[in-house]
């Protein structure tokens, strides 16, 4: 099979959709596994204390 005629425009390379934002350890856990990190087993929620 071979293209003909397929070329990339200047405008389709600039109209290319943006970069998502990364994820963080615990919002990537909860989008795989369904798993909210942050919720604590007495029913509260978890804080960070401190950050590197």
């Amino acid at each position: 099979m071979r293209l003909v005629g397929a070329f990339v425009t200047e405008a389709a390379v600039t109209d290319a959709p943006l970069k998502r934002s990364r994820l963080d350890g615990a919002g990537l856990q909860r989008r795989t596994f369904g798993e909210d990190v942050w919720r604590c087993p007495c029913g509260g929620r978890r804080q960070v204390l401190a950050r590197p």
